[in-house]
C-alpha cells in the first residue's frame, strides 16, 4: 500500500505543493496546477501522475522530507539545498533521460532544446525535449526552468514565464545577454529574482 503525504509550502513565487511517496519525493508543482479548473479539464497532477497514485493526498502539517528548510535554503541561494533528495519519478525512457540530463544543468546558466536533445544522444528531437520539459513533474528541484528556446521568447512554463524568468534571475542568469526577445513583465520577474523579491501576483493563487 502506497504512503503518500503532501505538503504546501509558501515560497517568494507562490504557493508550492508537493506530495512524497513514503521517503521519495515524486511531485512538486504550483498551486494552481494541483487542481482541477473548468469543466471537463483535468489537473496536472491528474495528468502527470500514473493511475496508481490515485487523487491528490490531503495536506499534512509534517515538514515532509525535511522540504521546508530545504526550500528555506534554496531560496537563500544555497545551492546545495536538494543535493541527497531522493526522488521518484515516472515516465517514458526518453522523459526520464531528459529529466535526468535536467540536474546536469549548472546553476546560472540555460540550455536550449537542441542542446539537450543533441546531449542525450537525440539530435533533432528538439520538440519532443520540449514536452518532456513541459511534463516534468517535479519543478525546480528537476530544474526546467533552466532549458529555453534559441534565440525566442521563452515559451510555456508550467508556473507561467515571469516564474521562469524570476527563477534564472534567483540563479544569476543574466537575460540582458541572453538573444531573447523578453516581455516588460518577464523582464521585470527575472529583476525581482535577482533581488529575491517576493513575486506579489502569485501571493493569492486559490
Amino acid at each position: 500500500m502506497r504512503s503518500l503525504k503532501a505538503y504546501c509550502y509558501k515560497s517568494l513565487i507562490g504557493e508550492l505543493y508537493m506530495v512524497a511517496d513514503g521517503d521519495r519525493l515524486c511531485y512538486l508543482d504550483f498551486a494552481e496546477n494541483v487542481k482541477a479548473t473548468g469543466q471537463n479539464k483535468k489537473s496536472r497532477w491528474d495528468e502527470l501522475m500514473p493511475p496508481r497514485y490515485g487523487a491528490f493526498p490531503p495536506l499534512t502539517k509534517s515538514n515532509l522530507l525535511g522540504l521546508r528548510e530545504r526550500l528555506d535554503s534554496y531560496f537563500d541561494r544555497e545551492w546545495g539545498a536538494f543535493d541527497g533528495l531522493d526522488r521518484c519519478i515516472n515516465g517514458t525512457a526518453f522523459r526520464c533521460a531528459v529529466w535526468g540530463h535536467l540536474l546536469s544543468i549548472p546553476i546560472g546558466t540555460v540550455k536550449p532544446y537542441s542542446k539537450v536533445a543533441d546531449e542525450i544522444g537525440r539530435p533533432g528531437a528538439d520538440q519532443s525535449v520540449g514536452q518532456a520539459n513541459a511534463k516534468n513533474p517535479i519543478a525546480i528541484i528537476v530544474p526546467c526552468h533552466r532549458v529555453i528556446p534559441k534565440n525566442k521568447p521563452l515559451k510555456k512554463y508550467t508556473g507561467g514565464t515571469e516564474r521562469q524568468a524570476w527563477l534564472l534571475g534567483h540563479e544569476g542568469v543574466d537575460l540582458r545577454l541572453l538573444k531573447h526577445t523578453f516581455t516588460e513583465s518577464e523582464q521585470e520577474a527575472w529583476r525581482l529574482g535577482r533581488e529575491g523579491t517576493k513575486l506579489t501576483q502569485y501571493e493569492n493563487p486559490r
